[in-house]
């Protein structure tokens, strides 16, 4: 399997019991009240399809175990059903299936079920019968709640400029987009933040799912992540070089190629941090790693390790300080920096930051619809660059060209041609003469050339047609 054929992903035969009973998963498995007839079909989707795709290794057997042979309360697999059922329908409807007759009624009810007894569980809890286990329980149904509220009615991927790999990984393509129910998340984040945080939770997986919910809430709607990355056991994300995550044996390009991209990030008067400028070469990383891996059959360990290493980076990206923090959290500076002195450098580095952030939703960690980050986010690079007028150092100009590239592609109309003139003046003023030059320059920073290539090409196109037809 590579990194562009992943619509379906089986599960490891981790149980032989699901061969016993031609109609059931596990025969020996307790009956949950009210489950209904679908039951069955909707556990062996989530065993074999749903889970496998969250997460390729063990995750399946893990939120087996934890959420149907461990005696936990009937609304934890009626909510595993609601969202089961919800996927499947999602899973015909992009697929386009004719005559899918869709589980409306069972949802309802099962939606209805999980509603009625969460309020009766939180009737009942004070400080003195509250437990971890319980609201463990009643924050999964939250979360469940909250992430396929509109799940039914998402539209299909778009066809944006890019075309990344791995798109299904983490289910990005169904949950990615979705509108998580305002009051359910809310509900998740009070509840997981008044009992100390994201370590609190115990349940198999759920910490996992919240932390990584979050991220793809900071990311479209273009904030800082509520939580830390845990992974399903609940222990903490530990942080890797991607290159080294992946077990990719390559060399990374900012070290050998060019003027070794975002690294002159610290050539700046004063230089940026350098934590952040890791997060940047991170990004780097991550694309050299995923390239390296696309072509070839990926294993579910492998893909676990990619999901496991675009979602710490990204959230490495949308951590960083942004323009509502001060300068002292960007730049080395000292004592007697005036603030003028300090805003060019802190310029340059948000507009790296816009530049890399918006990437990286469209190709390390794809969302399936970017229209409105593209349109937004390409209008913010637009206007910090503007900021900067005059002659620059080649390193300012490189940094800008490779932002100017990333915004261009994804800008349309006006805003396009902008970027084509802004591009096509860093060109000369480095003397790149061909595309070939240009991915070399581009894989410096951050390129994930499968991804890019044609859309990067066509862009290139117009620069050079705006080059030599002269002002």
């Amino acid at each position: 399997m590579n990194g562009r054929a992943q619509t379906r992903i089986l599960a490891p035969c981790w149980s032989p019991l699901h061969s016993t009973v031609s109609t059931r998963l596990d025969p020996f498995a307790p009956d949950i009240p009210g489950s209904g007839e679908l039951s069955d079909c909707l556990l062996y989707h989530c065993v074999h399809v749903l889970w496998p795709c969250a997460r390729p290794v063990d995750f399946a057997q893990g939120s087996y175990h934890a959420y149907l042979l461990s005696g936990r309360k009937s609304i934890v697999m009626q909510a595993v059903f609601y969202s089961s059922s919800l996927h499947l329908d999602a899973l015909s409807t992009f697929h386009g299936v004719e005559n899918y007759r869709r589980h409306t009624a069972a949802q309802l009810f099962w939606k209805g079920q999980v509603l009625q007894q969460i309020r009766l569980e939180l009737a009942q809890i004070n400080d003195k019968t509250a437990s971890d286990e319980l609201t463990d329980d009643i924050l999964l149904c939250i979360l469940y709640l909250a992430a396929n509220e509109n799940l039914n009615s998402i539209p299909p991927p778009e066809q944006g400029p890019f075309n990344p790999p791995f798109k299904s990984q983490q289910l990005l393509e169904y949950y990615g987009n979705c509108q998580f129910h305002p009051l359910h998340w809310e509900a998740v984040e009070k509840i997981v933040l008044s009992r100390g945080g994201i370590r609190t939770v115990k349940l198999y997986g759920l910490g996992w799912l919240i932390s990584l919910s979050a991220l793809i809430g900071a990311v479209n709607s273009n904030t800082k992540p509520v939580f830390p990355l845990v992974y399903p056991d609940g222990k903490p994300y530990i942080y890797r070089a991607p290159l080294r995550a992946l077990r990719v044996p390559e060399v990374s390009r900012y070290s050998a190629l060019r003027n070794h991209g975002f690294q002159q990030l610290a050539l700046l008067s004063p230089p940026i941090k350098g934590n952040l400028i890791r997060a940047f070469l991170d990004l780097g990383e991550l694309t050299q790693g995923i390239e390296f891996l696309a072509s070839r059959s990926c294993d579910p360990n492998t893909l676990t390790l990619v999901g496991n290493s675009r979602a710490l980076i990204q959230h490495r990206l949308s951590n960083l300080p942004d323009s509502n923090d001060q300068s002292t959290a960007i730049l080395h500076r000292r004592t007697d920096c005036t603030y003028a002195y300090c805003e060019k450098p802190r310029t340059i580095y948000l507009v790296c930051r816009t530049a890399a952030v918006l990437y990286s939703l469209n190709v390390a960690f794809p969302l399936p619809r970017t229209a409105r980050q593209r349109a937004t986010m390409s209008g913010e690079i637009q206007n910090l660059a503007m900021q900067l007028q005059g002659k620059q150092e080649d390193a300012v100009v490189e940094l800008l060209l490779w932002c100017a590239m990333i915004a261009g592609i994804c800008a349309h109309g006006d805003l396009r041609e902008w970027f084509v003139r802004q591009a096509g003046d860093c060109i000369c003023a480095l003397g790149i003469c061909s595309w070939d030059e240009m991915v070399v320059f581009l894989r410096s920073f951050a390129w994930l050339g499968c991804a890019s290539d044609e859309a990067g090409k066509t862009f290139w196109d117009e620069v050079r047609m705006l080059m030599t037809s002269g002002p």
